[in-house]
């Protein structure tokens, strides 16, 4: 009868030759992962027939050493003879005092498709995780080993990145693939997080990036045990359940009035704490924006819990000093984005736990500020990220393109909006046929309209409003040529990453921000210049070639963003104090 059991020293030999059957028994004398030199190894196995008769000695040499590097081992044994062998190693300690695994598997060439890769791999999670000190389990498997990859997929392990041309067999270079299971603490089960989110408009919640974001880092945190909470309108708590997150709602005061001037009827309104929230346990509040309505209530909630919960921020981008000289936004409103921008920043200087700047850029804004510059051991850069994997199996079925272009971002004038309709114009000059889609919802979304119909290009633009189902909007992002982004600021672009994941090459203003995290991988034109825009766009429509290389290398790169690790990165850095060093 198949048995799954821990590893005992006296399975030392009957392993040896289990390998040995398989002919890899230079595998087991190898054993990389006792990090031991090969004649030191074989010296020790060759003494005395292995542990039958080994001396007392060299019994206890051998011991130290297994025990001391393979951490875990369970076996699968049948009628005596082992049919399977699975380890975790202890490899990366971190601030917290837990560990990241390093796992491996070995089942014999009879013994595969019985199960047993399976039974093995559940008993070491089920030992590990009994351990109480790890966080997380780490593995490693070729490329082309689909069975496996497909096999830790369904146990909960997630690709974590690839490394290419890892491993050769003869003159075949493959990739080997890092995948990476979280582990929950106990400890983690209990605690409770409260998103802020009160911008989300209440009846026609759009989705940017800002959006987008959070409720990936929310969803990370809900699948390594912690219970989510969300402040916000009704459309934020839709938006939630629309995208699978699920949250304990606690609602702000539904405003009804909606336009630029919105934000500060939010934010006096978001002084006041709806009654949901008390008698909550809540441990980390996280304020997903850098506006006064997102970062007044953590205030009031630090100030009444004090350091028993954590209160982090997070920081889009910041608006320059010279506030006259931002383009496509009025004096009067730039004015007083950087006023409430600014007085946000330094009230999460002053009493947040942690800065959280998305991008580099970001946090060399905020360290460059005069006053926020003396608070820099708050802020930490984080990143966005992307579903790869999910959205390149919804785009490989997406057989035609029925689109020319796709812009995906919030419908408003400081994110291109206008530039776009302008450009459009000309590449439907040189194409009259050319279609583009619109995706998204804005406070400029009725007048992007209004000018589509008073130029004639209704036939040619396509408004979709804001789509919320995951496989809806990877179809329609794959179902173009290119993606549009003409936009007068950003900090990082969510959207970029998801076209370049969708297999859509991305056409963009150069802006420093954009140049520093996505580098050579999308066509960058000077800011503002329309002409040269639309001339770009309307070369690569003519040039397949172009387009299926910019697809090959924007695909390469954007993979190596993953929404899990980023979010287990974040909530490292929100529960570390200040003063301790981060992990290297």
């Amino acid at each position: 009868m198949l048995e799954i059991r821990p590893l005992k020293l006296t399975d030392f030999y009957r392993l040896h030759s289990s390998y040995d059957d398989l002919g890899s028994g230079k595998h087991f004398i190898d054993l990389y992962w006792l990090g031991l030199r090969h004649m030191s190894l074989k010296w020790l196995l060759a003494q005395g027939g292995l542990f039958g008769s080994t001396t007392p000695l060299i019994r206890g040499i051998l011991r130290r050493i297994y025990y001391r590097s393979v951490s875990f081992s369970v076996v699968a044994v049948d009628e005596g003879k082992i049919l399977g062998h699975c380890f975790a190693i202890l490899r990366d300690r971190k601030q917290d005092g837990s560990f990241i695994v390093e796992y491996g598997i070995w089942v014999s060439e009879k013994s595969r498709g019985l199960g047993i890769g399976l039974k093995l791999t559940k008993k070491i999670i089920e030992v590990v995780t009994s351990y109480g000190a790890i966080s997380g389990i780490r593995l490693y498997v070729w490329e082309n080993n689909v069975g496996a990859i497909d096999l830790y997929r369904k146990i909960g392990f997630t690709q974590s990145k690839v490394i290419k041309q890892d491993k050769s067999i003869g003159d075949e270079k493959f990739d080997t693939v890092e995948m990476y299971l979280p582990i929950i603490f106990e400890s983690d089960r209990r605690k409770s997080a409260l998103f802020i989110a009160n911008g989300i408009d209440e009846v026609s919640p759009g989705v940017a990036g800002g959006e987008t974001r959070f409720i990936e880092i929310a969803k990370g945190w809900f699948s390594r045990g912690l219970t989510m909470h969300l402040l916000s309108s009704k459309g934020g708590y839709k938006l939630c359940s629309d995208f699978g997150l699920s949250v304990v709602p606690h609602y702000i005061k539904s405003i009804t009035r909606s336009g630029r001037f919105s934000f500060l009827s939010k934010s006096f309104y978001s002084m006041f704490l709806p009654k949901s929230l008390t008698g909550s346990r809540i441990d980390i509040v996280y304020s997903t924006n850098e506006q006064l309505y997102d970062v007044l209530p953590g205030l009031l909630l630090k100030i009444k819990k004090g350091n028993s919960l954590k209160w982090a921020v997070v920081v889009h981008w910041l608006p320059p000093y010279k506030w006259w000289g931002r383009k496509q936004s009025t004096f009067t409103n730039s004015f007083l984005f950087l006023v409430s921008e600014r007085i946000s920043l330094y009230i999460a200087c002053l009493f947040a736990d942690r800065i959280l700047a998305v991008s580099e850029s970001t946090k060399n804004q905020i360290e460059n500020d005069f006053f926020a510059k003396f608070f820099v051991k708050k802020v930490g850069a984080v990143k966005c990220g992307v579903n790869f994997s999910d959205m390149k199996k919804v785009s490989d079925r997406v057989e035609k393109k029925i689109y020319d272009a796709v812009f995906l971002k919030r419908l408003q004038a400081v994110k291109g909006i206008f530039d776009l309709i302008d450009i459009w114009e000309m590449v439907v000059k040189e194409l009259p046929g050319a279609k583009l889609v619109v995706i998204g919802a804005g406070i400029d979304g009725e007048e992007a309209k209004r000018r589509v119909l008073e130029r004639g290009l209704d036939k040619n633009v396509i408004f979709k409003g804001a789509i919320y189902d995951f496989d809806t909007k990877v179809k329609e992002l794959a179902s173009a040529k290119i993606f549009m982004l003409p936009t007068y600021e950003e900090n990082w672009a969510i959207a970029i990453g998801e076209a370049m994941a969708a297999g859509v090459p991305v056409f963009a203003y150069a802006l420093p921000e954009l140049d520093a995290v996505w580098g050579s991988n999308y066509c960058g034109i000077q800011l503002g210049d329309k002409v040269n825009f639309a001339n770009k766009v309307i070369s690569a429509l003519k040039d397949q070639q172009l387009l299926d290389s910019m697809k090959l290398k924007a695909l390469n790169f954007v993979e190596g963003y993953d929404w899990d690790l980023i979010s287990a990165e974040e909530l490292e850095l929100v529960k570390r104090d200040v003063d301790e060093k981060p992990r290297r």
